[in-house]
């Protein structure tokens, strides 16, 4: 149990800590990766997979996350869905006795493709006046048919997001499980080092450090109080750990070893569901909401998020972009009146972190942040490990151990 809280620090994590270990998880792998496998030629009829074959090949973008936003917003089903909204809208006026939307109706024959049956509905209301309409009650049969292929194709936009969901988020999984670290020596394994407050002078002295909080009687490992949120599939613990033991073969962890359960994948990881897809753009079509990361997401972590965000007097947000698709999660606690956090972003290179300041002011926010560029030998990294690290040293800072399901291995 927690007693008198001490200054305690969340690291937030996106695709660039993975990179900072030599990981090749980016999109522009995932894209060759689905190339090399024949997925884009396999599933060709797919609107939304030729869609994302297009943009890599022909303009070298190769964020998936937001193709498929761009998708959901300007892609050609997207039009359609629109233009049909607007058609049965039309349809409503006229039963309405709206003169101008019956002279209207015939703009929509680039719909017949999809919904033949508007072509008998259209010439009807071509060939009569409203007298006729309402007396020989010719419409009421004809919108019916339409009605009923508008939700068929509806039924059919609705299963392709799902399946292409499924697809891509089983290739995903296939991609990332291959993924191995690939690097000696990374700004990444010093910050969970410091967050672990085991931080030291190098590999041994790591792998000492938290070896000494290792409880044999109770086969588990107790550290002082963090939280670890991950915008990555990765077990961020996990892969800092294995580097660790591949240069100083010493064990730190088997089939039984647990850790403090503060660790928080908020798009899932690889040994549940995991939620890809585009944010939660409010012009998105309702038909399709498959392709919203929020569809598959059971719980709500959002509100976890800012709940530890507000519990925080530290943020570290390493190689996330912040500004990007993931906003969503940071939006309500940058825009509010005060933080009292301190505030870092980490990254690789000087560019991204512009690139981030950039971002968060044509997003309305500058939060009162420190930017620091992720390189061990950068005095301001090394210092914020550091302090990180005597933190999570305090003896003031209650520890506790994880238990049973809520351990992170």
């Amino acid at each position: 149990m927690k007693e008198n809280r001490s200054k305690t620090t969340t690291l937030i994590i996106g695709n660039g800590f993975d990179l900072s270990l030599g990981m090749r998880t980016d999109y522009s792998s995932f894209f060759q990766f689905l190339e090399d496998k024949n997925f884009f030629k396999d599933n060709a009829r797919s609107p939304l997979i030729s869609y994302i074959k297009e943009k890599g090949e022909q303009e070298n973008w190769f964020a998936f996350e937001d193709i498929i936003s761009d998708y959901a917003l300007h892609g050609v089903v997207a039009r359609k869905l629109l233009y049909m909204h607007k058609m049965m809208d039309n349809i409503e006026k006229i039963w309405r006795l709206d003169d101008f939307a019956l002279s209207q109706i015939h703009k929509y024959r680039d719909l017949i493709e999809d919904i033949p049956s508007l072509e008998g509905f259209i010439s009807t209301c071509e060939q009569h006046n409203y007298c006729d309409l309402k007396l020989l009650d010719l419409l009421d049969p004809k919108y019916r048919d339409v009605q009923k292929e508008v939700d068929h194709f509806v039924k059919g936009v609705r299963k392709e997001c799902e399946e292409v969901i499924n697809l891509l988020s089983s290739q995903l999984r296939n991609f990332i499980k291959v993924a191995r670290p690939n690097i000696e020596y990374s700004p990444a394994i010093k910050i969970i080092c410091a967050l672990l407050g085991c931080d030291g002078k190098g590999f041994n002295d790591w792998a000492d450090n938290i070896l000494e909080l290792f409880n044999r009687e109770k086969d588990k490992y107790i550290f002082h109080e963090f939280h670890l949120l991950s915008f990555n599939y990765t077990d961020a613990l996990r892969l800092v750990l294995s580097v660790i033991e591949g240069r100083t073969k010493k064990s730190l962890y088997d089939d039984n070893t647990t850790f403090v359960p503060s660790v928080f994948n908020i798009h899932g990881d690889l040994n549940h569901a995991i939620a890809f897809g585009t944010d939660e753009n409010n012009d998105i079509p309702n038909e399709l909401w498959a392709l919203r990361k929020c569809s598959n997401i059971g719980i709500d972590m959002k509100k976890k998020f800012n709940e530890i965000l507000n519990l925080s007097d530290r943020i570290v947000i390493f190689g996330h972009s912040v500004y990007g698709i993931d906003f969503e999660y940071y939006k309500d606690y940058l825009k509010k009146g005060s933080v009292k956090a301190d505030i870092y972003i980490v990254s690789n290179t000087e560019n991204s972190l512009n690139d981030i300041k950039r971002g968060l002011e044509e997003k309305g926010v500058s939060p009162r942040a420190r930017y620091v560029i992720a390189n061990i030998y950068n005095d301001e990294f090394c210092k914020l490990c550091e302090d990180i690290n005597n933190d999570q040293q305090d003896p003031l800072l209650k520890i506790y151990a994880s238990v049973g399901k809520d351990s992170i291995f």
